[in-house]
């Protein structure tokens, strides 16, 4: 079946396929890996996000030395926030 969608999208394109090779980049094991990290970094981003209620600036913000690993899971604290500025919002992920 997908075979054949293929074969009718070429058909409509009036292509024969191969200048799709020029337009695409390679499939190697660097651009595959190259994406993968960035997918891996992208869904663990959304779930920071989510699991701590964080606006875009305080997700943005985020540095490796404000996460603190405990036998429950991570620790965030976020010292920037919009409360006064003497207290720290602490995410637990």
């Amino acid at each position: 079946m997908a075979q054949q969608m293929w074969v009718d999208a070429l058909a409509d394109s009036g292509g024969d396929g191969d200048g799709a090779n020029d337009l695409a980049d390679p499939l190697t094991r660097q651009n595959v890996w190259r994406y993968a990290l960035r997918g891996l970094r992208d869904r663990a981003l959304l779930l920071v996000g989510f699991a701590g209620a964080l606006r875009r600036s305080e997700l943005a913000a985020i540095r490796v030395d404000q996460l603190k690993q405990t036998e429950r899971g991570l620790r965030l604290t976020l010292p920037q926030s919009k409360l006064p500025s003497d207290s720290a919002r602490i995410a637990a992920l």
